[in-house]
């Protein structure tokens, strides 16, 4: 079972980008409130009814546990005894812990990212107990992933979505909750060289994400550095993300208008 936790004060678009994600892509996902109530207060006004309460919790966190920041939200669910309950669940089955924003804090806090790659919302970073904090919008390090805010949530969604699907059926969803006639659906021609292909799914991904790194498309298109760093170089040149910033994340540029322009006579979902 996937478990996300709710508690007064959640980051609304932290909550509800990952949980409309992952049922988008056929996985079971409960949202669960920490107290008695149903109805969970998010830290912009927006009320959510959890569809478990924690005497309602019969089956236990196997899957995946997710973690959605805000204020108060964070501090809620990392005073919670229901938080260490689910964590602990995950935990001995195995499964994927993630957290966002300030939410990385919690994991922190309890050791568990220890000698693990981890990002969160500026500030936070002292709370990263024992982890390689990196300035990533979102990382994924064994079974733990974390985001570092609102901004990253649509990314966040999808490397938790990877978790469960193939690349392609990841990037199949992404791409079809932009265009209701789905690029994927439309383009499934081959021919291209390494370089076109990998121009292609870098350029896809950095839809997903307001920053971009040549070590993040390493992890995430699976190839080497050197083409990583090549693939960057063309992005850049094509106006699709900005300039270097001292090894810092470059900024995506490319909108969806121009990627359409640019690749919809081109193959969008061969198998990876």
């Amino acid at each position: 079972m996937i478990y996300l936790l709710l508690a007064d004060g959640f980051e609304e678009i932290e909550a509800l980008t990952p949980l409309d994600l992952l049922r988008r892509a056929g996985k079971t996902v409960k949202t669960v409130s920490i107290t008695e109530e149903h109805a969970v207060c998010g830290a912009h006004g927006i009320t959510v009814l959890a569809d478990l309460t924690p005497s309602e919790l019969t089956v236990p966190c196997d899957e995946m546990l997710i973690l959605p920041g805000g204020m108060p939200g964070t501090k809620n669910l990392d005073a919670s005894p229901v938080t260490d309950r689910l964590i602990r669940e995950t935990v001995e089955n195995a499964g994927y812990l993630s957290a966002i924003c300030a939410a990385p804090m919690i994991l922190g806090r309890r050791y568990l990212l220890n000698e693990k790659d981890a990002t969160c919302y500026p500030g936070f970073e002292g709370e990263l107990l024992g982890a390689n904090v990196t300035d990533e919008p979102v990382v994924s390090d064994g079974s733990v992933i974390t985001a570092s805010g609102a901004g990253a949530a649509l990314a966040f969604a999808a490397e938790l979505v990877s978790c469960f699907k193939t690349a392609s059926e990841r990037d199949e969803l992404l791409v079809s909750i932009r265009e209701p006639n789905a690029v994927a659906e439309k383009n499934r021609r081959h021919g291209l060289t390494e370089e076109e292909y990998n121009l292609l799914r870098a350029s896809r991904f950095a839809l997903t994400t307001p920053k971009i790194s040549t070590s993040l498309l390493q992890r995430r298109l699976q190839i080497g550095f050197g083409a990583a760093a090549r693939t960057i170089d063309e992005m850049e040149r094509r106006g699709y993300v900005s300039g270097p910033d001292g090894g810092h994340p470059r900024a995506v540029l490319l909108t969806l208008e121009q990627f359409l322009k640019d690749f919809d006579a081109s193959p969008v979902d061969r198998d990876e």
